[in-house]
């Protein structure tokens, strides 16, 4: 393990979301990104490093620092430009500063922003390790001169970036067509296996929700949106609720969503927005996943499917044949992979006759989704 370099978790944009988000007074804020949430796991795991995160904020007016969980946090204060959501010179002065003195690797926890486009070209000193966790911005599919633009600086700058990760095919298409194909790693955020189990007592956890102790629940776990074609989800439903004693769990919505009024007129349960904490019960009501994603070019791999899988859940899911193609794995030890739009209302009658023949979801994933082991030493072997 490389342990003489100095490794820096940059979350290159940051919006607090209230609820979402430790509180700002707390001592886990400066921990608040997905850059804070890789770091910590990757400290946990490889004590010996050196990790640093940042981020820039827009609550500060100077550099803050706290150590928090034993990582250094930096707090940098962010001035809007016309070009970049937010860009704190500061943050940059103090790379350069650190690459005078150390062997840095950064970690960009964005690859489509300002930072991750003109930092690998500012700082060609240090490492960059370009981590996607989203899709295809759409700005990269136009024709017009700002998209060309954004495109050029993108294949100019990535050449120098030693390492950059994809979630899904669209960006691995795009990626492969100006990069060598050893730069790219496929890499998902994972599960946490010690959160999210099998807890065995399903029928005492459905009366404390209020569900029947003898329906077959499938969940869904996200925005109420045809982004995520949750549309498919409903007219399953529509077709198969006289067939079978089914019905579907709907977490992560709320009244503004899209589909939230659809949801609600056909009796379906919706519980909101529920604590992380509180996620696990839901897993362990359900039977089933359902994760009918075909909007490819904005839909990162997702973690709900994982958290599921890590509750013993088989998974009803486009994205299943993904994990068959970069790790090796047959996708029917974790589920039922679907292709298209007409196949996830039969794919998900077949859940309901089959979701128990699934035994050993929880234990095929983990070899490779392990978001605290398996997952994370993928993440340290991008610095090699």
């Amino acid at each position: 393990m490389n342990s003489g370099v100095k490794i820096i978790h940059i979350s290159s944009h940051y919006d607090y979301v209230p609820g979402y988000h430790p509180p700002k007074d707390g001592d886990l804020y400066p921990l608040a990104s997905w850059a804070g949430l890789l770091a910590k796991r990757m400290k946990k795991r490889y004590p010996q490093l050196d990790i640093e995160v940042w981020r820039p904020d827009k609550t500060v007016d100077k550099i803050s620092h706290k150590e928090v969980l034993g990582l250094n946090t930096y707090l940098f204060p962010v001035r809007p430009l016309m070009l970049a959501r937010a860009l704190s010179f500061q943050m940059y002065r103090r790379l350069r500063m650190l690459c005078k003195e150390h062997n840095v690797v950064v970690y960009c926890h964005s690859i489509y922003d300002s930072f991750s486009i003109f930092g690998p070209m500012i700082l060609p000193k240090a490492r960059f390790i370009l981590i996607h966790h989203g899709g295809l911005p759409p700005e990269l599919k136009g024709d017009n001169l700002k998209n060309k633009l954004k495109h050029y600086f993108i294949s100019r700058s990535y050449k120098k970036v030693h390492k950059l990760t994809y979630q899904n095919w669209i960006n691995k298409d795009f990626l492969r067509s100006f990069l060598a194909p050893e730069k790219l790693n496929f890499w998902v955020v994972g599960a946490d296996f010690v959160q999210f189990k099998p807890l065995g007592n399903k029928k005492e956890l459905r009366a404390k929700y209020g569900l029947n102790p003898d329906t077959v629940y499938g969940i869904y776990v996200g925005p109420y949106s045809s982004l995520k074609n949750v549309e498919l989800i409903l007219e399953a439903y529509k077709e198969l609720k006289d067939k079978y004693d089914f019905s579907v769990i709907f977490i992560g919505g709320g009244p503004s969503d899209e589909l939230y009024g659809e949801i609600h007129d056909l009796g379906l349960i919706d519980f909101g927005k529920v604590d992380w904490y509180e996620m696990n019960d839901f897993y362990n009501c359900a039977d089933f996943y359902i994760h009918p994603i075909f909007n490819f070019s904005r839909e990162a791999f997702g973690v709900a499917p994982v958290e599921a899988m890590a509750a013993n859940l088989p998974v009803l899911s486009t994205l299943l044949p993904f994990l068959q193609s970069e790790f090796s794995i047959d996708p029917a030890l974790l589920g039922l992979p679907v292709f298209n739009k007409e196949e996830v209302t039969q794919g998900i009658e077949h859940m309901i006759l089959n979701h128990r023949s699934y035994l050993s979801v929880r234990d095929y994933s983990k070899k490779i989704l392990d978001a605290e082991a398996s997952i994370i030493d993928i993440f340290v072997g991008l610095m090699e």
